[in-house]
C-alpha cells in the first residue's frame, strides 16, 4: 500500500495542474461543460483536482467542480489541517488565515478534504482558502459532512464516477469577516451527478445552526439551485426533476477503506 501512494503522489504531482485564469488544464473536471455566470471579479483557478470560480471581492468560491472515483473514495492520506492562502491569487483578492482568526467560523471546504485523501498533492491543495467558506460548526460537521460521506460510498458501490458541483449561496447582504471581508453565504449547495446513469442530485442547505434531519429535507431541483445562485449548469439529467437519493452502505464502505488503508 504504501508504495500505490507514492505512485499515486508522483502521479499527481506529474500531471497536476495549477493555473489560475485559465481552466484548460481542468478540463476533466466539466464532464458537462463549465459552469456559466455573469459576475465580474472573477478567477478562475485549475488546481489537480479540483477547478474552481473565485470571487475575488467576496473571497470564496462561486462554484467548485470535480469528479470522485471509487479508487479516490477510499483515499489513506491523512487529514493535514494545513489550512493556508491559495498562492494563485492575489493579496487583496483572497482570504488569509488572519479574516478566519476567532471569527467563531469553521473554515468550511467546499471540495472536501476526504474527496481528495488519495494522494498528498491532493490532500494538500484541499485547504487551500480559495476551496473554503466560513461555515457555522454545526452544519460543517452535520449535516453537510452526512453529504459528503454519502458521495463517497455512492461511489464505491456502484464503481462509478460521480460529478459534483458545490458551493456557497451568498449576496450583499451577507455579513463579512475579517480584514479582508470575507462573505459568510446565507446558504450552501450540492449537486451531484453518476455519470453513468446520469441521474443528478441536488440540494441546498441553509447556513443556520439548527442543520439537521435527513437529507430529503434539504433536497431541491438542480433548477432551483441555479435560481438561488445565477449559475446555469450542465448536467445531463432534467432539471426540473427530483430524483429519489440513492441508498449506501456505510459499513461496508468503511470495511473496505480501512481493510486497504492497512495494507503495508
Amino acid at each position: 500500500m504504501k508504495a500505490l501512494k507514492a505512485i499515486l503522489c508522483a502521479l499527481a504531482m506529474l500531471g497536476g495542474a495549477a493555473h489560475a485564469g485559465s481552466l484548460d488544464a481542468c478540463s476533466e473536471q466539466f464532464t458537462y461543460g463549465v459552469p456559466s455566470i455573469t459576475k465580474a471579479n472573477t478567477t478562475d483557478v485549475c488546481h489537480t483536482a479540483y477547478a474552481l470560480k473565485h470571487d475575488d471581492e467576496a473571497k470564496i468560491p462561486v462554484w467548485v467542480s470535480y469528479t470522485l472515483t471509487s479508487e479516490h473514495a477510499q483515499g489513506c492520506f491523512a487529514r493535514t489541517n494545513k489550512f493556508r492562502p491559495d498562492p494563485l491569487l492575489q493579496p487583496g483578492s483572497r482570504a488569509e488565515l488572519t479574516d478566519y482568526r476567532n471569527s467563531g467560523y469553521d473554515k468550511g471546504h467546499i471540495a472536501n478534504d476526504a474527496d481528495m485523501s488519495w494522494s498528498e498533492v491532493t490532500e494538500r491543495e484541499s485547504f487551500l482558502l480559495s476551496n473554503m467558506t466560513p461555515q457555522i460548526h454545526a452544519l460543517n460537521a452535520g449535516i453537510w459532512k452526512t453529504l459528503e460521506v454519502d458521495v463517497r460510498v455512492w461511489a464505491f458501490q456502484t464503481n462509478h464516477k460521480f460529478k459534483s458541483y458545490v458551493g456557497p449561496i451568498y449576496d450583499q447582504k451577507d455579513k463579512t469577516i475579517g480584514a479582508n471581508s470575507v462573505v459568510v453565504p446565507h446558504a450552501f449547495y450540492k449537486m451531484v451527478t453518476d455519470t453513468d446513469t446520469k441521474q443528478t442530485l441536488a440540494f441546498v442547505f441553509p447556513h443556520v445552526e439548527t442543520s439537521t434531519g435527513k437529507l430529503s429535507d434539504y433536497q431541491v431541483t438542480p433548477r432551483y439551485v441555479e435560481t438561488a445562485t445565477g449559475i446555469t449548469f450542465n448536467i445531463p439529467d432534467d432539471k426540473m426533476k427530483i430524483n429519489a437519493i440513492w441508498g449506501s452502505n456505510l459499513k461496508a464502505f468503511m470495511n473496505s477503506k480501512s481493510a486497504g488503508c492497512s495494507i503495508n
